[in-house]
């Protein structure tokens, strides 16, 4: 067991913390930006989900330790499912802010790639041809060829291309 479940004696402390850490993102808080003028807008936003806040408020070191104790511990632990969850309900917000437009789409991909796994398979087949042969290659081919057209001539019947 890891020092990380040492704060957690309980299924009920662990989604205690994780509801605390999604209520304190669902507060609007106040925003002030600069516009391409410079005028400055005030306007009150949510804070998004993101794995690396849930696994500080958690108490783990970065979001690669949270995945590491989940994955270390999977099913058989309380504290993974519970974990595993609340990833989820991220990757649910990020997904829907992804579809608003709400972030931007780079963004989001990187976001789902690296914290959810998601990919974009793009398989692409590299085939190496190397026209450059030596001299001697070439004798040998051309020798070749001349051996086939000899043995051709020597079969009993011609060839036909339509049997």
């Amino acid at each position: 067991m890891g020092a990380e479940q040492a704060f957690y004696k309980d299924p009920d402390t662990l989604q205690a913390a994780i509801n605390a850490y999604f209520t304190s993102c669902d507060i609007e808080k106040e925003v002030q930006t600069l516009t391409k003028r410079g005028d400055v807008v005030t306007y009150k936003r949510k804070t998004p989900y993101t794995v690396i806040d849930l696994a500080l408020t958690l108490g783990f070191v970065s979001r690669q330790s949270l995945d590491d104790y989940v994955q270390r511990n999977g099913a058989k632990t309380w504290a993974a499912g519970i974990i595993r969850r609340a990833k989820g309900r991220i990757e649910a917000q990020r997904l829907q802010m992804a579809l608003l437009g709400d972030v931007d789409s780079h963004i989001a991909r990187l976001d789902l790639s690296s914290n959810f796994g998601y990919s974009e398979k793009n398989v692409t087949e590299h085939h190496l041809i190397d026209d450059r042969i030596t001299d001697e290659e070439r004798r040998l081919l051309k020798d070749a060829a001349k051996h086939l057209a000899e043995q051709r001539k020597s079969l009993p019947m011609p060839l036909n291309e339509e049997d």
